[in-house]
């Protein structure tokens, strides 16, 4: 009886374990979607959507959209390396660090070098991002791109497609 009981209250004490762990990736997914933009009405004179499906609920993929009052806009997309709450935590890190750079600079190669300048100084060496930024000037339709080791994106105007193929190292 007595070996029952014990064997009782240690799978009681891991489903508890398990259920709160459970509601903690849940609340963790909920402020992650809070973080990633989803209005994007706000960018009119752009056909622009995006959407994060993390697997776990939460992980290090993240995207973003910084417009300037100069009439730039930075578009970011990212992924941290690993999965779950680590990632997610680092994910929101970089953004709030992107965001801040943004704000300060123009100028793409000084943004992505602080970026990594950051990350490299908080994360171990198992620890990477590959990170794609483009700045679009409206006013002057150009716009320039650095890409630290993520996928190569294509860029679609007027029915045309570009392989944005030029790219430097990861992140951190």
């Amino acid at each position: 009886i007595l070996t029952v009981a014990i064997q009782n209250r240690t799978l009681v004490k891991e489903k508890v374990a398990k259920e709160f762990l459970t509601k903690e990736l849940e609340v963790a997914g909920k402020i992650q979607e809070q973080l990633l933009i989803s209005d994007f009405s706000v960018f009119p004179e752009l056909d622009i959507y995006g959407l994060n499906l993390a697997h776990h609920g939460v992980g290090g993929d993240f995207f973003d959209v910084v417009k300037k009052d100069n009439g730039s806009l930075f578009f970011c997309i990212a992924d941290v390396s690993g999965k779950g709450i680590g990632a997610a935590i680092l994910m929101a890190n970089l953004q709030a660090k992107f965001r801040s750079l943004c704000a300060q600079y123009n100028d793409l190669a000084t943004i992505v070098k602080e970026l990594n300048s950051s990350l490299y100084s908080i994360v171990e060496g198992d620890k990477f991002v590959t990170f794609f930024v483009v700045r679009v000037d409206l006013p002057t339709h150009t716009f320039a791109y650095i890409n630290a080791g993520h996928n190569y994106p294509i860029w679609i105007q007027r029915n045309e497609m570009t392989r944005l193929d030029q790219g430097c190292m990861l992140l951190g």
